[in-house]
Parts: C-alpha cells; structure tokens; sequence
C-alpha cells in the first residue's frame, strides 16, 4: 500500500473507532492535492462534535 493510501486509512481509523478525541500527526502528507482538500474537509465536518489535535508542518494550515 502506498503512503497516501496508507494515510487515508489511518485516519478512517480514527474516525470510525467511535472516540472523542482524535490525534492526527500530519495528517495529509504524503497524499496529492485532491486528496489533501478533501481530508481537511473530513476534519472540518467532524470537528464540531470531538476533539481535534491535529500537527502541520505548514503554518497555513492552521485555521482549522
């Protein structure tokens, strides 16, 4: 499995293990710029209902 689909599952993972808090670690590096968009989408619609932690490397990404 590539890196970008291996990171797509991890955080499937740790969206459907059913927690509250949830600790990503870069989430989106390693993916291409579509998939990139779209996993900050997730993050965004789930946000609202647990507790997101979530490391970037890039300083602009951190309006989440």
């Amino acid at each position: 499995m590539l890196g970008g689909m291996q990171r797509k599952l991890s955080i499937a993972v740790a969206f459907t293990a059913g927690s509250r808090v949830v600790i990503l670690d870069e989430p989106t590096a390693g993916v291409d710029p579509y998939a990139r968009r779209s996993i900050w989408e997730l993050l965004l619609k789930y946000k609202p209902g647990m507790i997101l932690l979530v490391s970037v490397v890039w300083s602009n990404l951190c309006k989440l």
